[in-house]
């Protein structure tokens, strides 16, 4: 590491931990007041007796976490961008405006580099995803529960079935029926009058309960679940729901008007998002920018607009691979229906590098980037076919992708057929072409039998290509479906799937590529029992070639894990497992068959809450027709210990030795220390790493000797 490197380093740590402690006590100030708050006796008082009010959420407070992480090593890993030295700074504020989180996160590395894309990230975003935002309510349902004011409510549930057998009494119906007549052809008395009435009233009275309680049961909970969530204080499991958890608050009326109105945005980001649409439109591709999903009932609307990639010159490139252009992506979703649930939406994406962009070529290294343009349109459908128990998935999306801007554009009048609005849209050039891509997945599931079957199928075609995903891979399509039975209350389970792929759909390669991939699973977990799994996967590929070229590969892996946790008195608590493993390799010819058989061992041994140690034993058993390999035997040994009541410390070693190959000896350990006046936990940890290569190992990796040392500083407030 040069020096100048070093000072950046030192100076980025030094940066980090001013911020981050300089913001300490202004935020803990605040927490304090907001403790001080909840802690008011006044505050927390509740007439019990008379009927609880919606509860009010706090109106503000702020929380947060800062993570300060720092590396050095005196190597390079083998095959790693990773610097041997770094630092990074994870700052992740988060202000709750009424119950409802507002998170920013801030990411600045010494790895920073112009020679590529951007490290360093800012974002502030609000998401209904949220863990934190879904504790918080999930905690306030279940505190109105709970309390006596509510017990009334439940016991009603009860009396749903008493309410309808009143309302459907024939006895009653006829008696209204008959005073009715009368009042109709004018022979009703005063009394009969009076009678309806009562008897009508009453009718009114008893729907309006049965509503009442009916949406109570169908949006909050059966009478016995919710007795339940009273008498233990733990949520049910439709409470995980986003929409059921909205639902049950918005019928007890303990939403505020606020937390009404965020609701309607799932999703809120400023800064760098990752936004998912859907798997052939937009899934996991950076964008600087903007990204809202604005969800009211059932209309959804949906945009992202920034940047995919910053411009990186050729002249600036740490490597010719980062040398990128300026991408601007607009994306945007119309619909109607729920994420999660049903829903049909329209989305459409444009990416592009800009047209007045120039194209990038080295003559010496034939090095080419070209500007590129891209539109993609796509239909998603999920809708029950039978509620709970069947349901469709699918997606169509068409592409549009003009691989060279700089090439020429097609003549409207000679060369296409397209609509004139469309072509003045997009622009077609000599280098744009035209693809489809879809997807279609039902899914059944049987309750009564704890069954679950998905099929699949997917069709990409070799022109289809979408910006707004980075790895899509095309020109293939698959099919296949997986099954899984659960058995004995969910203490067994079973699985089976398969998936058959093939590529060159328009045959313009000269062989086509088969794979299929089978899968069997099995986990046994019985109570106070040992525990068992078990999968069997085996896989083929070929491409009908032969010769030289042919491809005929069958791969077949086997794991088998049998493990037991148990207790010697109240104080020792102890698991030993054993696991099996096999790989076995075929291929054309023969040329590069190999098996490997692998035999695991597991200890561990935990003393009352302050000490464990483990132990793990491994045999592995290489066969190769390359005979490279020889056996190789791993020894690893850990103790971790508690003192101080929180202060912990670690260490181990582990020894690998392979017979007439390579042998590597590493020892750790590590100490985490709390700072409890400013709320930080530092944790510092070490390794050095011995190996010794007898011979030329397969991945080139040669003999070394390093140190690494890591140090990471947690504030939480």
């Amino acid at each position: 590491m040069s020096n100048r490197h070093r000072q950046q380093l030192v100076r980025l740590l030094a940066g980090c931990l001013i911020l981050s402690f300089g913001l300490l006590p202004s935020l803990r100030a605040q927490d304090d007041t907001s403790d001080e708050l909840l802690d008011d006796p006044d505050a927390e008082a509740i007439d019990e007796t008379a009927e609880e009010e919606p509860s009010t959420p706090s109106s503000f407070a702020l929380t947060g976490r800062s993570f300060i992480e720092a590396q050095y090593a005196d190597r390079q890993g083998f095959g790693q961008e990773v610097p041997e030295s770094y630092a990074r700074w994870y700052f992740t504020p988060t202000a709750i405006l009424f119950d409802i989180p507002f998170t920013g996160s801030l990411l600045v590395s010494s790895e920073q580099s112009r020679g590529r894309q951007s490290i360093n990230s800012v974002n502030l975003s609000f998401s209904l995803d949220q863990e934190q935002l879904q504790a918080r309510l999930r905690d306030r349902l279940v505190g109105h529960i709970a309390s006596s004011a509510f017990a009334p409510t439940i016991d009603r549930l009860d009396d749903l079935e008493t309410i309808a057998d009143e309302l459907k009494d024939p006895e009653r119906l006829a008696d209204v029926e008959r005073l009715r007549s009368r009042v109709d052809d004018g022979t009703a008395s005063l009394d009969d009058i009076e009678e309806l009435e009562g008897l009508e009233a009453r009718a009114d009275e008893l729907r309006d309960a049965a509503e009442s309680l009916s949406a109570i049961r169908d949006k909050v909970g059966e009478a016995e679940e919710l007795r339940e969530v009273a008498e233990t204080g733990f949520a049910g499991e439709d409470m995980y729901d986003p929409d059921n958890l909205r639902n049950a608050l918005s019928q007890l009326e303990m939403l505020s008007g606020v937390e009404r109105f965020l609701y309607n945005f799932p999703r809120f980001g400023v800064g760098v998002n990752y936004p998912v649409y859907t798997p052939l439109v937009m899934n996991g591709v950076a964008v600087n920018g903007l990204d809202v999903v604005f969800n009211p009932g059932d209309l959804y609307l949906a945009t992202t607009v920034g940047t995919a990639t910053r411009d990186v010159p050729e002249a600036l490139a740490d490597d010719s691979t980062y040398v990128a252009f300026d991408r601007t992506l607009y994306a945007g979703r119309v619909g109607i229906g729920r994420e999660g649930g049903t829903r049909f939406l329209v989305s459409a994406l444009y990416a592009g590098d800009g047209a007045e962009t120039s194209v990038i070529f080295d003559t010496t290294t034939g090095f080419y980037l070209a500007p590129q343009e891209n539109w993609v349109l796509g239909l998603e459908a999920v809708f029950p076919i039978i509620p709970d128990i069947l349901a469709i998935n699918g997606e169509i999306a068409g592409s549009i992708m003009s691989g060279d801007l700089s090439a020429p554009e097609l003549d409207i009048d000679e060369d296409l057929s397209a609509p004139d609005w469309l072509v003045n849209l997009i622009g077609f050039r000599t280098s744009s072409f035209v693809d489809l891509a879809f997807s279609f997945e039902p899914v059944l599931t049987i309750p009564s039998t704890a069954t679950e079957i998905t099929g699949t199928f997917e069709r990409i075609g070799p022109g289809y290509v979408s910006l707004g995903i980075p790895y899509l891979r095309n020109d293939r399509q698959k099919y296949g479906g997986k099954i899984r039975q659960r058995l004995f209350d969910r203490q067994v389970t079973l699985d089976a799937g398969i998936t058959q792929e093939t590529d060159n759909l328009f045959e313009t390669k000269s062989s086509t590529s088969e794979t299929t991939a089978m899968s069997f699973g099995a986990s046994l977990r019985f109570r106070k029992l040992p525990f068992l799994r078990a999968t069997y996967r085996p896989y083929r590929q070929s491409n009908g070639q032969s010769g030289e070229f042919a491809v005929d590969n069958r791969i077949d892996m086997l794991s088998v894990t049998l493990g037991h946790r148990y207790r010697f008195g109240r104080d020792v608590g102890a698991m030993t497992s054993g696991t099996f493993l096999r790989n076995d390799v075929q291929t054309a010819g023969g040329l590069y068959d190999a098996t490997t058989t692998t035999y695991i061992l597991t200890q561990l041994l935990r003393l009352g809450s302050s000490f464990s140690i483990n132990a793990t034993g491994s045999l592995t058993d290489p066969v190769s027709t390359i005979d490279t390999l020889g056996r190789i035997t791993t020894i690893e040994l850990g103790a971790d210990y508690t003192f101080f009541d929180n202060w912990n410390l670690s260490a181990g070693a582990v020894l690998t030795d392979e017979v007439g190959g390579t042998a590597q000896t590493g020892f750790f350990g590590g100490l985490s220390i709390p700072i409890e006046p400013i709320g930080t936990f530092f944790d510092l940890q070490a390794e050095q790493n011995t190996f010794d290569a007898e011979r030329a190992t397969l991945t080139g990796q040669p003999a070394f000797d390093e140190l690494v040392v890591r140090a990471t500083l947690t504030t939480t407030w």
